[in-house]
């Protein structure tokens, strides 16, 4: 089980009582015999400022223990301002701001030596992109769909 960009307080105390294996923000798997990056991918978005600021903040465990030093009915709340707040900038920003940051794709890869990266965190629509690096991404997800993959394939390392 990967964190992600709503669900960033789960940890080890839930992983072990669902049965699950809580992994860290990037990952490299064998899948059939090719190294793959795994991500959520919200770490890529790099474009999108405000986004990022929030993340690191939520990152702190420092802030993560006093958040969760709170009542749940606080916590709750708060919850459902952030989950509207963050609707309403979803409203507002550019699309192409909320979408991975190709740079930041091919960061990603070169960082780990892999040529395949799959994450989960798009809002951008279905389509192909090409990356400066020669990697393409088949963006496989609808975007009215909740489920979503992209899957960013390189011919060739980078």
């Amino acid at each position: 089980m990967q964190r992600g960009n709503r669900d960033f307080l789960l940890g080890e105390r839930f992983a072990k009582a669902s049965g699950a294996t809580l992994l860290a923000d990037a990952v490299v798997h064998d899948l059939h015999g090719t190294p793959t990056l795994i991500m959520h991918g919200d770490q890529l978005c790099t474009d999108d400022v405000g986004y990022q600021r929030f993340r690191a903040w939520w990152q702190d465990p420092v802030h993560r223990r006093r958040f969760l030093a709170l009542p749940f009915f606080v916590r709750r709340g708060i919850g459902a301002t952030l989950s509207a707040g963050s609707r309403r900038a979803i409203e507002t920003k550019p699309e192409a701001i909320m979408d991975v940051n190709t740079d930041a794709v091919a960061s990603a890869l070169r960082e780990r030596g892999v040529t395949r990266l799959i994450h989960g965190h798009t809002i951008a629509p279905r389509g192909t992109r090409t990356m400066s690096t020669g990697a393409s991404a088949s963006d496989r997800c609808s975007r009215t769909g909740t489920a979503r993959r992209v899957t960013w394939k390189s011919p060739r390392r980078v």
